[in-house]
């Protein structure tokens, strides 16, 4: 969890460092040519001064069999404060999201699912400290099954 989020917000700040927070280039929204697939980039800019920034960068439209579809990164630092990222992305039936913060003495972890259909949602956040405590809190909407990591959820 902590890799696949470390990982989306290192992929978003490389993104908008190496194009300077400008869309140029082949990262112009394209002419559409199969017209169900009109996912275009809507969001894309950062700002920052002498002891913190942020940086966004959203794509949102149809994409088949999905319907209409969003999907947005950011990230963000301050000075002596914290820093982090997190990743959002969904459509009318579901969405998921996740992101993390890190302070100077502890660190936070959180993600998220939801399908609209059955108003269902679960989340998981994470939070540990460098006096070596830690908290993980589970929370949903339905009832949920604890399976070992080497079971198949269809067999249990």
């Amino acid at each position: 969890m902590l890799a696949s989020t470390l990982f989306t917000a290192l992929f978003c700040v490389g993104f908008v460092v190496a194009h300077n927070g400008q869309t140029h280039g082949h990262y112009q929204p394209r002419e559409v040519t199969n017209e169900t697939n009109t996912v275009e980039i809507t969001t894309f800019k950062r700002s920052q001064n002498s002891t913190g920034g942020q940086a966004q960068v959203a794509a949102a439209g149809e994409l088949s069999p999905f319907g209409g579809i969003g999907v947005g990164c950011g990230i963000n630092w301050q000075e002596d404060v914290s820093f982090g990222g997190g990743l959002q992305a969904g459509s009318s039936s579901f969405g998921l999201g996740g992101g993390y913060k890190i302070f100077p003495r502890s660190m936070e972890i959180g993600a998220g699912i939801g399908y609209t259909k059955t108003n269902a949602s679960a989340s998981i956040a994470f939070q540990s400290s460098d006096d070596g405590s830690f908290q993980l809190t589970f929370t949903s909407t339905r009832a949920f099954a604890c399976v070992p990591g080497n079971a198949r959820l269809d067999t249990v």
